[in-house]
């Protein structure tokens, strides 16, 4: 069992008022819950990658008193993968599942049905009695699935995280995922595995689109979401077969600003460096995965963003990253 110092991930949430602000609208249930405490109940609910419920895992929590003690809670899933966290406390509450050969997750327990709003007025009442009524946090006991990753074959990735200088703004970069630096003449890469742009948007706006680019015949990328409870955040292979895009970009604005890229919850799954044959096959290509953000320092105008692993195997899509001398700490 992994360390419950090490691993043991709590809490912060969500409201921490100073008695004397309090809002005239907080009732007094409300008012109370978050002085001295109420009731909170929920069932977590533990399974791992495939579906399949997980014995035995570790539920780290605590319960929140007033003048920000806490009280630790550690309790084990039964056969069904479920265990029942009961208390006091006065805030909602974060926790850390783990268990050995799984990537730990994490989980919370957020107060109140999110499709009521406070409007003020008597709508203030409706929501506030939404996240606490006599003496208990809502919803009472609800099931809070939590999904534990396989640790299945790390392998070793080349892995870079860190803000890249860019030489310049008016000509596209060429970057060598390998070497971890632009390519000649604007650093010590050789392959262009990727070609940054940083395009006027109009003569009004005042930083600039970036886009990235995967030149060569059947390299590209495509898009996925992070699963930001694990510690694996991507999934654990690349598809072979999924639509390499070659140009990405977010001119739409649905990842924010055209200057972010990715936002922090997406990733980038990409195939570079691609040999075809004859007949225009597929035999050779490396795979790997960029996180966001990838953005730029929009006032300092010297900086991209840019954290990614790349797989020195030819061929293998393998994305599940072994951490090493990286450790948990930014996830994989």
């Amino acid at each position: 069992m992994k360390s419950f110092r090490i691993l043991f991930t709590v809490v912060v949430m969500t409201t921490t008022v100073c008695h004397a602000q309090e809002p005239q609208s907080f009732t007094e249930d409300f008012r109370n819950a978050i002085r001295s405490g109420a009731k909170i109940m929920f069932t977590v609910k533990i399974v791992d990658d495939l579906g399949n419920p997980v014995t035995n895992a570790a539920i780290v929590t605590s319960f929140h008193r007033a003048k920000d003690t806490a009280i630790l809670f550690q309790g084990l899933s039964d056969s069904n993968g479920m265990c029942v966290v009961d208390g006091v406390s006065t805030r909602s509450m974060l926790g850390t599942v783990l268990k050995d050969r799984y990537y730990t997750s994490t989980f919370q327990f957020m107060p109140g049905d999110f499709n009521i709003l406070d409007y003020g007025g008597s709508s203030s009442k409706v929501y506030y009695d939404s996240k606490v009524k006599d003496g208990r946090w809502l919803p009472w006991n609800p099931t809070i699935p939590v999904i534990l990753k396989k640790i299945r074959e790390p392998v070793h990735m080349i892995h870079s995280r860190k803000d890249v200088k860019i030489p310049q703004f008016d000509k596209h970069l060429e970057f060598d995922l390998e070497k971890g630096d632009w390519v000649a003449p604007n650093g010590g890469g050789r392959i262009p595995d990727m070609v940054v742009r940083f395009e006027k948007v109009n003569e009004d706006t005042p930083f600039r689109m970036i886009t990235v680019e995967f030149p060569g015949s059947m390299n590209g990328a495509y898009l996925q979401r992070k699963d930001d409870y694990s510690v694996l955040k991507s999934i654990y292979r690349a598809s072979p077969d999924a639509p390499y895009a070659q140009r990405i970009e977010n001119a739409n604005s649905v990842r924010g600003p055209v200057h972010v890229l990715l936002g922090s919850g997406d990733y980038l799954v990409f195939r570079a460096r691609s040999v075809i044959d004859e007949n225009g096959n597929l035999v050779a290509a490396h795979y790997g995965k960029i996180y966001g953000p990838l953005d730029y320092y929009v006032m300092a105008r010297n900086k991209l963003r840019l954290i990614y692993y790349f797989n020195p195997n030819i061929n293998d899509t393998n994305l599940e990253f072994d951490g090493r001398s990286w450790g948990e700490q930014w996830g994989r």
